[in-house]
């Protein structure tokens, strides 16, 4: 009766193919995620719901993919002119650090696209304007006599980066993009398997972002190049993960 029982039981333990066996490891390892049918709130966008009504209609995407997008780039326009209050009373940034995971395909680059568009279009007439001015600039330099001086033109105001590390956010914030600034990522692999969370910098990134998100502080001290000290600044981040189709 027992050699019955166990060879039932390794009859049971015996290998299953691969594709069964990857089904039914993800189907014990998802989460249990209450209300899964419940539709995305877009009501509760106030007075962003016909935005992202629109782009859920337009690009034909779920409403929460639009919603993501619309919340982060409103959220990116804001976040340098007001705080939020925490349950401390501590002011908090209006920060929003936001993931999104959805199949290939699901359109979130098709989602960001209208809600970044005015931002980008900015960022664009920016950086024309710095190369005109910098050609004048040029210019004006090489005719110059010995005592002129020219004022070179101030740098583009760069508000969206697709990827970045802890020194390049620093950079930004010490005088090459404005103070108020997002991480926009339609795929998170540029972001995740880039240099800045690479095997030895990811603690560091992970713990300056999450140091951005909190306060928007950033300080640091260095023998070689000072110190370097910035309170108010403030970084959002839209990343999208691209989950395999099944």
């Amino acid at each position: 009766m027992l050699h019955d029982e166990i060879v039932e039981v390794e009859a049971a333990l015996e290998p299953l193919p691969p594709a069964e066996a990857i089904a039914r490891a993800r189907r014990m390892l998802a989460p249990q995620v209450e209300n899964e049918t419940e539709p995305y709130p877009l009501d509760a966008l106030d007075g962003l719901e016909p935005v992202a009504r629109a782009i859920v209609e337009g690009a034909q995407v779920a409403p929460a993919t639009a919603g993501q997008s619309v919340l982060a780039a409103a959220a990116l326009l804001t976040q340098g002119q007001y705080n939020v209050r925490s349950v401390d009373g501590a002011p908090k940034p209006l920060s929003l650090p936001l993931l999104t995971v959805a199949l290939s395909g699901d359109g979130k680059d098709s989602a960001d696209r209208p809600a970044l568009a005015r931002i980008h279009t900015h960022q664009r007439e920016q950086v024309a304007r710095y190369k005109d001015e910098l050609d004048a600039f040029d210019q004006a330099t090489a005719g110059a006599k010995r005592n002129e001086k020219p004022v070179p033109p101030a740098p583009p105001a760069y508000r969206i980066a697709g990827d970045a590390t802890v020194e390049g956010l620093r950079r930004g914030f010490d005088g090459d993009g404005c103070a108020s600034q997002g991480l926009f990522s339609t795929e998170a692999a540029s972001v995740l398997a880039g240099y800045g969370f690479s095997a030895e910098h990811r603690i560091k990134t992970a713990a300056a972002l999450c140091k951005l998100f909190d306060s928007g502080h950033l300080s640091v001290v260095r023998g070689t190049s000072g110190r370097f000290e910035r309170y108010g600044v403030r970084l959002l981040s839209l990343i999208h993960i691209s989950e395999p189709t099944r």
